[in-house]
């Protein structure tokens, strides 16, 4: 029987039309809450690559700030659990800094060393690089899904990858389109340009600023003069030291009194060598060297040198006196 002043086809309407308008309500609050996770997931692929590379734009009155686990480590993480916990590896703190003649042509990793007098260059892991954003020490995509992380092949970069709603790696074949927006992957890319800068060309200028007042005997350089510029690598407990040096030189001596000369990197971490050239973005330590060595006879000539991707190296000017 139908309801008073209402006929049985009547009432079948109003029920059919208010089940599509409620079928299109849920369907509308679906999408939203879809975008809503998609942005979240744009956002927090934002967050991982700060916490990577630090603050890219310029800070504070227009200038550049190193920060970020690069600008620490001297390198990349090996997964999201690395911006996390800094197990096994060396924490935030001052580093003795030391000078070797001896390193490995290949990777140009440096073996023992003396250390740089009184020179300390602060590196390692300084905590939660995610902090206020990770919720017990977890930090997902906007579906709740751990992050794909794809380094290069060769170490020079690195992908974080979301696979979206469906957590499925979407088809890599353009024509097999996806047509659910949530189910589709969302990804930032980090290249090696983003966080390692070329030494290539980067001339060092050694200027002779008169005779020293100690004796002669404890400033006098003898041999062969070179710089090596000092990278730390926060890998396992004490971390590892990469050494990079000078190809090139005028210096054949050390200028006259008032004179300059120039010692200039090439493509490669040392003449012979098959590693290039590169360094992470960060500050690491130019130091002054005799055949390789720490100077014996005169006081140890360095400089603290900050590397920012994407700029080239900074002039540096070495002064001795002899």
């Amino acid at each position: 029987m139908a309801a008073k002043g209402f006929t049985l086809l009547e009432l079948l309407v109003v029920v059919a039309i208010l089940s599509a308008v409620a079928l299109a309500s849920f369907g509308l609050v679906s999408e939203d809450r879809a975008q809503v996770r998609i942005d979240d997931t744009r956002n927090r692929l934002a967050v991982l690559r700060r916490a990577v590379l630090g603050v890219e734009s310029p800070a504070y009155g227009g200038e550049m700030r190193l920060s970020g686990f690069v600008a620490d480590n001297g390198r990349l993480p090996g997964s999201v659990a690395e911006l996390l916990v800094a197990t096994g590896m060396e924490t935030n703190a001052g580093i003795s800094v030391p000078v070797s003649s001896s390193i490995d042509s290949v990777t140009c990793l440096q073996t023992g060393g003396d250390p740089v007098a009184d020179v300390k260059l602060v590196k390692g892991h300084r905590g939660n690089y995610l902090a206020g954003v990770a919720q017990n020490g977890v930090f997902r995509d906007g579906w709740g899904n751990d992050w794909n992380v794809s380094p290069e092949a060769d170490d020079s970069g690195m992908t974080f990858i979301s696979y979206g709603a469906d957590d499925v790696l979407d088809d890599p074949d353009p024509l097999v389109k996806n047509d659910i927006p949530a189910e589709n992957d969302q990804a930032t890319k980090i290249a090696e340009a983003d966080w390692r800068v070329a030494l290539d060309g980067w001339q060092i200028t050694l200027k002779n600023i008169g005779a020293p007042s100690a004796s002669p005997a404890q400033t006098h350089y003898d041999d062969t003069l070179g710089v090596v510029l000092q990278v730390y690598e926060n890998v396992g407990s004490g971390g590892q030291w990469r050494q990079f040096r000078n190809t090139s030189s005028t210096c054949v001596a050390v200028p006259g009194e008032g004179e300059s000369c120039t010692l200039t990197f090439g493509s490669k971490c040392a003449s012979g060598a098959a590693y290039d050239a590169k360094v992470p973005a960060g500050r690491h330590l130019l130091v002054l060297t005799e055949n390789g060595r720490l100077p014996s006879l005169a006081p140890t000539v360095f400089a603290q040198v900050d590397i920012y991707p994407g700029a080239l190296p900074p002039p540096v000017t070495l002064e001795v006196r002899q």
